[in-house]
């Protein structure tokens, strides 16, 4: 449920935006980092941190099954779209730019090694 004064699209930028972080994190620690036990503190503490800032205003979804669930449980439908198309937007630009990233980073890799 949102919270009193967040509007259904100010709801939907939030949720955007933590999904969008969440997402990231989730995807550098698998691209980047190789020992599991650090990736699960990133992705664990970025989780745990947007739920402390989110949680107050939107209930911090982050994840469109995690709000059906509980909204179809409890007969609670009202703005449920807010919990699907925040996170399938944030979780989109954040596989977009990861992926304008990448393929950056590996154009410049290979003109290095072409250089070489």
């Amino acid at each position: 449920m949102l919270a009193s004064g967040i509007s259904p699209c100010q709801g939907i930028l939030l949720e955007a935006i933590g999904t969008f972080i969440l997402t990231v994190s989730a995807l550098f620690a698998s691209a980047q980092i190789k020992n599991r036990r650090y990736q699960a503190l990133l992705v664990g503490s970025t989780l745990f941190v947007l739920i402390l800032v989110m949680g107050p205003l939107t209930g911090a979804s982050l994840n469109p099954a995690r709000s059906l669930g509980p909204s179809l449980a409890s007969g609670y439908l009202q703005n449920l779209y807010v919990y699907f198309v925040g996170t399938l937007v944030g979780a989109a630009i954040a596989g977009l730019v990861f992926r304008g990233i990448r393929n950056e980073r590996s154009k410049r890799n290979l003109d290095i090694v072409c250089l070489c």
